[in-house]
């Protein structure tokens, strides 16, 4: 697939969310990574202040200017994890969700790949890896969006942008017999990486992101459908 192609696959993706089958999923996946996301932030970020508190052995006063500085600290970790693990919990759900969604494809009867046994164990372990990998590379740079203004918001696309691309499209290839992973991130290169991006870049807006990830999933589905059909694929029986 070209970046020509890739537009195409844009309009492709938006009239299949509007069929009803697609719809439904994409509305617990809305459901499934805001509050998990939510739980985890606060949750985490709660925990990690309170063991600092019990370390200084330091007591809040209500009302107090220290109060309002950990009210204001609290919300603003709790909204960069927050931001952090919609990409990590995306792929878990595209682990979950994936070998059902591809199925669904109006043209998946097109190809004649066959699947992999434990297609579902495959991907869901990928899925789950991809998850680790991604958030720990993203707490690894995290002292680029204290320290370097400017330069953290581009640090971030970069990042995920390569990284998201190859985490939602492998969640799909790992599931069939004869596909090549590297090959595939190779051939596909450019356009994981700019539409990685540019998911990337809708993720840090605030409500967009939230309808990001299934919409982000269904389209590395159709990306993956098509690059099964080229004809210079060999498929093991």
């Amino acid at each position: 697939m070209n970046e020509k192609n890739m537009l195409e696959n844009f309009k492709t993706t938006f009239n299949l969310l509007k069929t009803t089958k697609f719809f439904l999923i994409f509305i617990i996946s809305l459901v499934f990574n805001f509050f998990l996301a939510f739980y985890f932030a606060i949750n985490f970020i709660d925990y990690l202040l309170d063991q600092i508190l019990i370390l200084f052995s330091f007591e809040l006063q209500q009302g107090s200017f220290i109060y309002y500085l950990y009210q204001i600290t609290r919300f603003i970790l709790s909204w960069l994890l927050f931001s952090f693990l919609i990409i990590p919990i995306s792929n878990i759900f595209c682990g979950l969700v994936g070998d059902y969604v591809f199925d669904l494809l109006p043209n998946r009867s097109s190809i004649k790949i066959p699947k992999e046994k434990n297609s579902f164990l495959k991907s869901i372990i990928f899925s789950f890896k991809a998850a680790a990998i991604n958030l720990l590379i993203n707490i690894a740079i995290l002292p680029l969006y204290f320290f370097l203004p400017g330069i953290n918001y581009v640090a971030f696309i970069a990042v995920n942008g390569y990284l998201l691309g190859r985490e939602l499209s492998g969640c799909f290839v790992v599931q069939f017999k004869g596909i090549n992973l590297n090959s595939f991130y190779n051939q596909q290169a450019n356009v994981l990486f700019i539409s990685g991006a540019l998911f990337a870049i809708l993720i840090t807006i605030p409500l967009i992101r939230y309808l990001v990830p299934f919409f982000a999933i269904l389209f590395y589905a159709n990306l993956t459908l098509e690059y099964f059909k080229k004809d210079n694929l060999s498929y093991p029986s």
